[in-house]
């Protein structure tokens, strides 16, 4: 087991490309808490793109936004990345466990955009935004995680890590402009990503190719085609230009629908209270009828 300053390692918890996960807990405390560390004998660059998402996501406070705990080093001198302990699991598992209800996904959904948003006003663009890199407990705490592949749009010191490895991204939830010229790629680019996510979310499945549109796999109607289109477009001149106007979108249908669903349901509360009433003033009727004198005999 590595050795780090200030905390003890408990168990692994999973391995990466570039670096380990590892289950802690904080020395003379019960806080836990998950330490990301560089493989050994990685190349700089992966202990440089450690340092540069400790440095982004220590700057993010967001309570969608993985909190970082600590920044240390191990006994043998690699930096270690410890962040907050989300008991759940990540939305891949998620989906893959279960059929997640429109109204669940949606709140998910919403959560993970804040997060993006919140970001994106600071600068940062994720560029890895996948159900691996959100995190849900059980009572629908979201948390965006894994900033390795984030850019900090400001600043021109991530030039050498953004020519570096930058198709190490899941290429479902990567927009073309990402795939060709990673240096170039803006916000716009999580949009995409986001597109994807909302597809998947809503119908268990990603949107390849010429993919099945939404309203035909579940009860939402064409408006949200619309959505997912926009935030697909290939030409990222076409997509969606922010987070903020996708969410914006989600948001309005979500509310049409909603609004539209209770009055369904006040019609139907209606209409069966018109039932019980016609069936309670016949019913009174034929009471009346029954308790009602009879007429004397006609002799």
């Amino acid at each position: 087991l590595p050795s780090i300053n200030g905390w003890e390692i408990l168990r692994l918890l999973g391995s990466g490309g570039m670096a380990q996960l590892w289950l802690a807990r904080r020395i003379n405390s019960s806080e836990q808490g998950v330490v990301k560390i560089s493989r050994k004998g990685a190349p700089p660059s992966d202990d440089l793109r450690l340092e540069t998402e400790a440095e982004i996501m220590a700057s993010l406070h967001h309570p969608h936004i993985l909190s970082v705990l600590d920044v240390t080093t191990t006994s043998d001198g690699r930096l270690a990345l410890v962040t907050e302990c989300i008991t759940g699991c990540d939305l891949r598992r998620l989906l893959r466990a279960e059929k997640i209800p429109i109204d669940r996904a949606l709140d998910i959904f919403l959560k993970v955009c804040s997060a993006v948003t919140f970001a994106h006003n600071h600068g940062i663009i994720h560029r890895d935004l996948k159900p691996s890199n959100v995190l849900v407990d059980a009572h629908d705490t979201v948390k965006v995680a894994d900033f390795g592949l984030a850019r900090d749009s400001s600043s021109s010191s991530q030039s050498a890590l953004t020519s570096i490895g930058d198709g190490l991204g899941t290429p479902y939830y990567l927009p073309p402009e990402l795939l060709r010229d990673a240096a170039s790629a803006d916000a716009r680019a999580d949009v995409y990503s986001l597109g994807v996510l909302l597809y998947e979310l809503l119908t268990g499945s990603v949107p390849l190719g010429t993919y099945t549109p939404l309203s035909k796999l579940t009860r939402l109607d064409r408006s949200w085609d619309h959505v997912v289109r926009d935030a697909l477009m290939p030409d990222r001149d076409r997509r969606t230009p922010s987070v903020a106007a996708l969410t914006a979108s989600v948001e309005k249908l979500r509310s049409r629908d909603l609004s539209r669903s209770r009055w369904r349901s006040r019609r139907r509360t209606l209409a069966a209270t018109a039932a019980l009433l016609v069936a309670a003033a016949t019913g009174a009727a034929i009471t009346s009828r029954l308790n009602s004198p009879k007429p004397p005999p006609s002799w």
